[in-house]
């Protein structure tokens, strides 16, 4: 039986279904000229999934190789610090105190949330490509700086300039693939993405597994090479060009990253686009007869954090960060390759490294295949609550005096695995996502910097804990902290997995 009609109703089909639409407003944009060419000009064979997935593949790729430099970068301190401290070797002309080798494991960390937060706002003025662009070029120096290092001071000084380097890098970079990004790709590329931040890893252990730390660092130059080159062939993001008023440009940006399509292809995208931009008071952006200019009264960013849409997902994600970082066993790093000795693994120190990696991997491919179907949500917390599992049976192991191994072998691939499985992904996956436009940069800048300050904070501070609750107290309290963070993201994480960016802000808001 037909649905009977209103009057006032205009009727229209839209994927093979009659729609009956009353409101006006939206009458008003079904009837506009463009929105029925596009319409009638869409082909009705979708284009094939490759070929709309392979320019966000690359995008994806691009801050994949970002993130793959960040991990060269964390772990190399492992590998200089395992030779130089106490220059147990004998190989070279200096070596690393105590003191010194906290410093040097966390001072990169330390200056990166400076950048992180400059990022924030000159993302907004020169554009997040050249931003990523412009930030690979002292990082491929610093590699090269590293490889001649002759003292501590220029080490201390490699890990500075790593570490702006990479806070210049990361905001424009993840609110790039959150603006590229369509919802259906954007949870399993973003985790794929994270996936080459364990490549990395295992790309430099290894390496460190049979040459020197020196020859190492030259390994490592090669990574901001190859982000240099893949960022190169992706335009700006569609976002950006509206908010500058280059329409033009951000139409052929948005063909380019949907599979190089057709005007008419992206016509109801660009329109919808260019509504959300124009429409929120925030953005920069306003139409003048049909064009866009600069609105020089924008109200400024940091007013918006009284916002709950955005300090709330701002504050979730810098307690995640926290939270994993300390689960995952971050402060140890640096001295690995010690701790591993001391409790006398079976295994070379080294290698533990790289199967830790390549179990960080494993895991890492786990939340790949199974995010789109569990959720962001559900992955965040086992992950969590797995790493304080095995934090307190490492404890366990260490504080009653097994002397059993392979069982401490277990346990830390068991750690490095459920990391994997969540903690190093997915925070970073929520940064490209779920932040509004008109605070995207600032927020992601500042989530970036919470990162990077727990990280300084859990490494400077290892030497701390263990002299005063000894090697079992610091498992314990690493592992109490995981499980805290599980049960805050239980609390007050919304699932975000297949959602629009519209709907990820409105599910903060309540």
């Amino acid at each position: 039986m037909e649905e009977e009609k209103k009057p006032g109703t205009i009727t229209y089909i839209d994927g093979g279904k009659f729609k009956n639409v009353e409101d006006e407003k939206e009458q008003s944009s079904l009837l506009n000229p463009k929105f029925i060419e596009a319409k009638s000009s869409i082909p009705a064979k979708k284009r094939p999934t490759l070929r709309v997935a392979a320019p966000q593949i690359i995008a994806a790729m691009g801050f994949g190789f970002m993130v793959g430099s960040v991990a060269a970068i964390c772990i190399i301190p492992t590998l200089v610090i395992g030779a130089l401290y106490k220059n147990k070797n004998n190989t070279e002309n200096f070596e690393l105190s105590e003191a010194q080798v906290s410093w040097y494991g966390s001072l990169s960390y330390l200056v990166q949330p400076i950048a992180s937060i400059c990022s924030g706002f000159t993302q907004n003025i020169f554009g997040r490509r050249k931003m990523m662009l412009s930030a690979t070029i002292p990082l491929f120096a610093s590699w090269i700086f590293l490889h001649f290092a002759n003292n501590v001071v220029s080490l201390y000084a490699t890990q500075i300039i790593f570490g702006l380097s990479i806070g210049f890098m990361e905001a424009p970079s993840m609110s790039y693939l959150g603006e590229a990004l369509q919802p259906r790709f954007r949870g399993t590329l973003s985790s794929l993405s994270e996936f080459l931040y364990i490549v990395g890893t295992i790309y430099l252990y290894v390496c460190g597994s049979v040459l020197d730390w020196r020859t190492v660092s030259i390994c490592g130059a090669i990574l901001p090479c190859i982000t240099f080159s893949i960022i190169l062939m992706l335009p700006e993001s569609p976002t950006w060009y509206i908010v500058k008023g280059r329409v033009g440009e951000a139409e052929k940006a948005l063909r380019w990253l949907r599979g190089w399509v057709t005007t008419e292809e992206v016509d109801e995208e660009m329109r919808l686009l260019t509504e959300a931009v124009t429409e929120n008071p925030f953005s920069g952006a306003k139409i003048i007869e049909g064009e866009f200019s600069k609105v020089k009264d924008t109200p400024s960013q940091i007013a918006l954090f009284k916002e709950r849409r955005i300090w709330k997902p701002v504050l979730l994600v810098c307690i995640f960060f926290f939270a994993g970082n300390s689960g995952s066993l971050i402060g140890m790093r640096p001295m690995f390759i010690d701790i591993f000795e001391e409790l006398h693994l079976p295994v070379p120190p080294k290698l533990v490294l790289v199967i830790s990696s390549a179990m960080n991997g494993l895991g890492c491919i786990v939340c790949v295949l199974l995010v789109h179907k569990t959720g962001k949500r559900f992955i965040s917390i086992t992950s969590l609550v797995l790493c304080a599992i095995t934090c307190g049976a490492l404890a366990a192991y260490v504080g009653i005096g097994i002397s059993f191994p392979w069982l401490a072998t277990v346990l830390f691939t068991l750690n490095f695995f459920s990391a994997g499985v969540g903690i190093l992904t997915m925070p970073w996956a929520l940064v490209s996502e779920c932040f509004p436009l008109e605070a995207r940069g600032l927020s992601a800048g500042i989530c970036a910097a919470g990162a990077y300050l727990s990280y300084f904070f859990f490494t400077k501070t290892y030497f701390f804990f263990e002299h005063l609750i000894s090697l079992t107290g610091v498992f314990i309290l690493y592992g109490a902290i995981s499980l805290a963070g599980g049960l805050y993201l239980y609390a007050f994480m919304p699932e975000t997995e297949g959602k629009t960016l519209e709907e990820i802000e409105e599910a903060y808001q309540k």
